[in-house]
């Protein structure tokens, strides 16, 4: 693999979190499979469709397979094409995406017929067409009156942007629609991960590839992909894969593609097209880690008073320190202080001070400033490169920067035990030594710059469900005078459940937007109900505790001054997995976790409690456990609604187990219980 001027660590190991076009399970409706690969580019305004030579008599009406007939839409062909070469002195990179859908459905016809495309920077659309084949043979050619151009000025956190917006006209129930889309771009592609299986039915997915005749090309393909058909042509060359009749992957949340379905990886080699000064040869693992951590990592200084001083002034606040400890300091500042965002092209020149003095900088020169302060304080590390678990494993036998989700810091205490050091990034930040969930269940491969000859591997285990435990803790006081009864609830997350909150994984210093969220994020949690007080706290690294005071929970109905009626449809609501009993792919859970519930309803005075009999529900299945109990005392009820999952793989064959418990949960929440006062019982 070559270093170029085009190549920086943006284009090595981060296409791979945004899985756009590496998962397939992560697009959206297929339509916008051929759009999708736009996110990263922009196109130049103006562009108009109608350029494309179309088969003047198609085919009409292509049959559909009988096991098809429930599909809203079906995949007749799905085409992309991509053109990698450098010539006169220039890169050149052009993707043509083409296929064909038939629309069995009116809601197919509604779901699949609206395009829209980003419109990025560094690419130029060179052609945008479509056109509806209708059942009767006449075809309706999308024109320039069809395509809205949107610029947008809503800004969120990270991006902005616009797009063109299009619907493809006169599409009925049983009509088929066609569809492509070219751009070329300056960005170097270095290579992919590429999947055949769409939303929808697929009868025929072809995927090509072509390079100049001299510009090599590592290919691995994976469960039972063929080698694919090679044609040579006068300078250039080109792979093809074709795949037939490929079921729909449908909704399935939390599979792992890479583990099941035929795929191919591919990484281009472009030494042979560069002139030696730019070569770097990555064979290894440890070539493609120790050029990352010794080329992409070259930390930028112009100031080293000014940034001796910054550092100093950090990681030294407290006198006595050992080199961790102080390190420790570094990490909970820019935990605490910087903010993690991309930075402007005018930025890339600049040097580590100014990110540290502006107190803000890009996933990269946090990096750089990682492994500075490492060496500054002579504290030994691994350079340790990972994948999100969800992305599939790294293959130790396809050594390619392309695979690389996540890099990360590890250093050994003195024990020699492994300790994870994560830097912030823009959509996680992760106390000191504390695992990243997404990394759980992985395998790290492990880079020691003092030691060059040897790759280290990290296994990171699943943590315990005991440890990812959510605790909400509700009371209520019934026996008090106030007509508006509040409830008041405090909410531990424990260990990787503290992702449900979302906001506390963002980069996000701005303390306001994290309380307006987490408002919104309980209070869309019930009906009606309205936030009245809020306090959050982090007591611990690995822990975020809300309380909290509700209005208008519809749990309690008073029916009387001595009676009341209380309702579990709002009390035993838990975070399961989604259910999808149709599901082919094995489900892999995010993590383990416990969902607790707690309830405690003072009433005052002696109460009875009617409407059930039983006391406890149980079920519990080889992968998750479910109980309910319900508890009167003399003065209260107390209820405790708890969902355990315990496992880091469902196979799909036994994903109705999770539908078995969805079910029971169900039919308890519409159990009722009446309370009577025992002063009101003759």
């Amino acid at each position: 693999m070559a270093s170029t001027k085009h190549r920086n660590l943006f284009t090595t190991f981060l296409p791979l979190v945004s899985r756009l076009a590496c998962l397939p399970s992560c697009c959206g409706h297929v339509c916008l499979v051929i759009l999708v690969f736009l996110v990263s580019f922009q196109a130049t305004n103006g562009q108009k469709p109608g350029n494309f030579k179309w088969d003047r008599s198609p085919k009409i009406c292509s049959p559909i397979p009988a096991k098809y007939n429930n599909a809203d839409a079906v995949l007749i062909k799905h085409q992309v094409t991509r053109y990698i070469n450098y010539e006169n002195g220039k890169y050149r990179y052009r993707e043509s995406v083409k296929q064909r859908i038939k629309l069995i459905t009116p809601a197919g016809v509604r779901q699949y017929t609206r395009i829209k495309t980003p419109l990025k920077e560094d690419a130029k659309i060179k052609m945008l067409d479509a056109r509806t084949i209708k059942q009767s043979g006449e075809i309706l050619h999308l024109t320039p009156k069809h395509i809205k151009t949107v610029n947008t000025t809503k800004v969120s956190t990270y991006r902005e942007g616009a797009y063109c917006l299009f619907a493809i006209p006169g599409v009925e129930p049983g009509d088929e629609i066609e569809t492509i889309l070219t751009y070329d771009s300056e960005n170097v592609h270095a290579g992919d991960v590429f999947f055949f299986h769409k939303e929808l039915p697929t009868l025929a997915a072809i995927f090509k590839i072509e390079t100049a005749s001299k510009m090599d090309i590592a290919l691995k393909e994976y469960h039972g992909l063929k080698e694919p058909i090679v044609t040579y042509r006068w300078e250039t060359k080109e792979f093809c894969w074709t795949l037939n009749d490929l079921p729909a992957l449908g909704d399935d949340q939390n599979a792992i593609p890479g583990l099941e379905l035929p795929h191919l990886a591919y990484e281009l080699d472009f030494r042979k097209l560069f002139e030696p000064v730019l070569i770097t040869s990555q064979e290894t693992w440890i070539d493609v880690l120790e050029h990352i951590h010794r080329k992409e990592l070259q930390a930028k200084i112009r100031k080293p008073k000014l940034l001796t001083t910054l550092l100093n002034e950090i990681y030294n606040s407290q006198s006595g320190d050992t080199p961790i400890q102080q390190f420790q300091r570094f990490h909970e500042f820019v935990n605490r202080e910087m903010t993690i965002r991309q930075i402007s092209d005018q930025e890339t020149a600049e040097s580590m001070d100014y990110f540290l003095s502006i107190r803000q900088t890009d996933p990269v020169n946090l990096l750089r400033m990682y492994k500075y302060v490492f060496n500054d304080l002579e504290i030994p590390y691994f350079f340790a490169a990972g994948r999100e678990r969800l992305d599939g494993p790294l293959d130790i036998e396809f050594p390619s920067a392309l695979q690389i989700g996540q890099l990360l810091f590890v250093v050994l205490n003195k024990n020699g035990m492994a300790k994870l050091i994560t830097p912030k990034t823009i959509d996680q930040t992760i106390p000191w030594q504390v695992i990243p969930s997404r990394l759980e269940g992985t395998k790290l491969f492990l880079y020691n710059p003092l030691d060059k000859q040897q790759l280290t591997t990290l296994e990171i285990p699943i943590s315990p469900a005991q440890k990812n435990k959510m605790v909400h803790s509700y009371s209520i006081d019934l026996g008090s005078q106030d007509q508006q009864k509040d409830w008041k609830v405090v909410a531990d997350y424990h260990g990787n459940t503290r992702s449900k909150l979302g906001i506390f994984n963002e980069s996000c210093p701005n303390k306001k937007l994290k309380e307006s969220r987490v408002r919104k994020n309980i209070e869309d949690n019930y009906f009606d109900a309205k936030l009245k007080q809020l306090k959050i706290s982090t007591p611990a690294d690995e822990k975020v505790q809300l309380e909290y005071v509700l209005q208008n929970v519809n749990a309690v109905n008073p029916l009387a001054n001595d009676l009341w009626e209380i309702s579990l449809k709002e009390m035993i609501v838990h975070d399961l997995p989604k259910i999808d009993t149709d599901r082919w792919l094995d489900y892999y859970p995010s993590n383990t976790y416990t969902d607790e519930r707690n309830y405690e309803l003072s009433f005052g005075q002696n109460i009875r409690m009617q409407g059930v009999e039983q006391k406890t529900w149980t079920k519990t299945t080889s992968y998750c456990t479910y109980k309910l109990t319900i508890e009167p005392t003399d003065q209260s009820i107390r209820i405790k609604s708890q969902f355990v999952l315990n496992t880091d793989r469902i196979p799909a064959t036994d994903f109705h187990q999770l539908a078995e418990i969805e079910d029971m949960i169900h039919e308890l929440s519409f159990i009722k219980l009446l309370i009577k006062s025992k002063n009101s019982i003759k």
